[in-house]
């Protein structure tokens, strides 16, 4: 396996002003960058000195058989099915209905410009920098069905699955790292990534993060509408998703593992929530059948 000993990414990353956000809150969401300082970090400390890519299809892909992949091959790409962006009227006007009249957004229409507001507000930081991806737009997901973004490494971003290698990945999550016969990740590891969880600001609302990166969906002490929206669905889950719907989430204590992909990304399911209608019916139906058998 051919191996990335160079440091190009790194030495751009190195020599890049830190942004900090105005208000003084100490968590920053850099949903792009993250994955290539996660992987700098990575290939410095694996013996072979291997990208996070490079790790997840020997080590997952190849050896339990989950489609995921960070980075594809040239035979790989026809695989993909493209993304794209909602459109804008629809789901405005989904906004305007009262939740009798069956809305499907979280979100009614007098509360989305105030998240849109602390959005704006609280990601303000000491400087302007540059989109991650040259030539990327605000938004604009088109960047990533080219065939360069496809076939690079950006761990945060351009993770290509299907729903059922992501739920193989999860379902060894959700028991202690072990899928069938095979463990793909040590118990003690495994405890480490989902120990010391501690609440923060995301922006515009609260969550939960273990030390190892996890949002641990449950309750938040002073926690507001917004901030019980991301989470009620799908209490007891760890994990997280990806902008427009995708979800990647397990649940140790009932043994669940879970993922949902879409590809017609809705700008307006903030919360992911389409997912977690599924996450909260299959709770509900083991429930069930728990009670079934014990009565």
């Amino acid at each position: 396996m051919k191996t990335s000993k160079n440091n190009e990414i790194g030495e751009i990353i190195e020599n890049q002003k830190q942004i900090v956000r105005n208000d003084g809150e100490a968590r920053q969401y850099h949903s792009i960058t993250r994955g290539w300082v996660a992987n700098e970090i990575f290939r410095r400390l694996h013996p072979e000195r291997i990208t996070i890519g490079q790790f997840i299809r020997r080590e997952l892909s190849e050896e339990i058989g989950a489609d995921v992949f960070i980075g594809l091959n040239e035979g790989e790409i026809e695989r993909v099915i493209p993304v794209k962006m909602a459109g804008i009227v629809n789901p405005v006007v989904q906004s305007c209905l009262p939740k009798i009249l069956g809305r499907q957004t979280d979100f009614n229409i007098f509360e989305l410009p105030f998240i849109l507001r602390d959005i704006v507000r609280n990601s303000r930081t000491n400087c302007s920098p540059a989109p991650p991806i040259e030539g990327m737009g605000f938004a604009d997901v088109s960047i990533f069905n080219t065939r360069e973004v496809m076939m690079g490494e950006i761990p945060s971003a351009n993770g290509h699955a299907s729903a059922r290698g992501l739920a193989k990945i999860a379902s060894a999550m959700a028991n202690q790292g072990m899928f069938e016969d095979k463990q793909i990740l040590s118990k003690s590891a495994w405890d480490l990534l989902h120990a010391e969880a501690k609440t923060g600001d995301m922006v515009f609302h609260k969550n939960i993060f273990t030390q190892g990166g996890l949002a641990n969906f449950r309750p938040i002490a002073n926690e507001t509408k917004i901030d019980r929206t991301f989470y009620e669905r799908r209490e007891g889950f760890f994990g997280w998703y990806g902008f427009g719907g995708s979800v990647m989430q397990w649940h140790p204590d009932l043994k669940i593992g879970f993922a949902f992909i879409p590809t017609h990304l809705s700008w307006i399911d903030i919360a992911n929530n389409k997912g977690a209608k599924f996450q909260e019916l299959i709770v509900k139906i083991l429930d069930t059948n728990e009670s079934e058998i014990n009565i």
